[in-house]
C-alpha cells in the first residue's frame, strides 16, 4: 500500500493504492495551512471555503456596443463607466451634435444641398459631392459661359447665365413718375431726389 498526494486547486486529496484499488480520501486542513492564489479581493464564497473566489464580472451593453467591467468610453461630451453590468455616465449639457456649413447648422446624420451638390453632415463634418455647378447656357443655339450677358426680349432687362439657366432681372429704375424717353429705359425723374428701386 501506498499513498500518493495530490492538489487540485486548493483541494487536497490522497491516492490510497492497496494492490488492484485505488481509492481516492479528500483531506481536511485548518483553513491557515492552504495558500490561496489570488490578489484580488474578493467575498467568500456561502460555503465559507478557504480561498476566495471570484465570480466573473457582467459586461455592459450600451447604445449598441458591449464593454468591459471596470472600462470607460465617452457618450458624447460625457465620461461612461461599465460596473458589473451597469453604466453610469456623467451628466453634462452637451452642445446639440452636428455640423456648420456656410453659416448654417446642420443636425447630425441630416442631409442637404450646397448649390447643385449633396452634402451629409457625419460625425461633425460635412462632406458633399463635387459636382461643378452652373455649366454654360444654351440660348437660341448659342452657349453662354456662367455668369455671361445673356439677350434679353424685354427692353431694358439684363440677362445672364446661372447655374445652366438663363436669368433675367429688371431695370433698376427711381420710384418716380414720369415719360420714358425714347432710347431710355427709365421714366426721367431729372431734379427730383427719390430713391432707386426696382421695377
Amino acid at each position: 500500500m501506498y499513498i500518493l498526494t495530490i492538489i487540485l486547486g486548493v483541494v487536497l486529496f490522497n491516492i490510497v493504492v492497496t494492490g488492484q484499488t485505488l481509492e481516492k480520501r479528500p483531506i481536511s486542513l485548518p483553513c491557515a495551512l492552504l495558500r490561496c492564489y489570488t490578489n484580488v479581493d474578493c467575498e467568500r464564497e456561502p460555503n465559507n471555503r478557504c480561498c476566495l473566489l471570484c465570480p466573473q464580472k457582467k459586461r455592459c451593453y450600451y447604445k449598441k456596443r458591449w464593454y468591459d467591467h471596470g472600462q470607460s468610453f465617452k457618450d458624447s461630451c460625457n465620461t461612461c463607466f461599465c460596473n458589473n453590468g451597469n453604466v453610469g455616465c456623467t451628466k453634462k449639457m452637451c452642445p446639440p451634435a452636428g455640423c456648420y456649413h456656410n453659416g448654417q447648422f446642420y443636425p447630425e446624420g441630416s442631409s442637404f444641398k450646397d448649390d447643385c451638390n449633396n452634402c451629409t453632415c457625419k460625425q461633425g463634418t460635412v462632406s458633399c459631392t463635387e459636382m461643378a455647378c452652373g455649366g454654360p447656357c444654351l440660348y437660341k443655339g448659342k452657349l453662354y459661359k456662367l455668369g455671361q450677358a445673356m439677350p434679353s426680349e424685354r427692353k431694358c432687362w439684363y440677362c445672364y447665365c446661372r447655374r445652366g439657366e438663363r436669368y433675367c432681372t429688371p431695370p433698376m429704375c427711381p420710384a418716380c413718375v414720369g415719360p420714358i424717353r425714347p432710347g431710355q429705359c427709365c421714366p426721367d425723374c431729372s431734379g427730383i431726389g427719390l430713391q432707386t428701386e426696382q421695377m
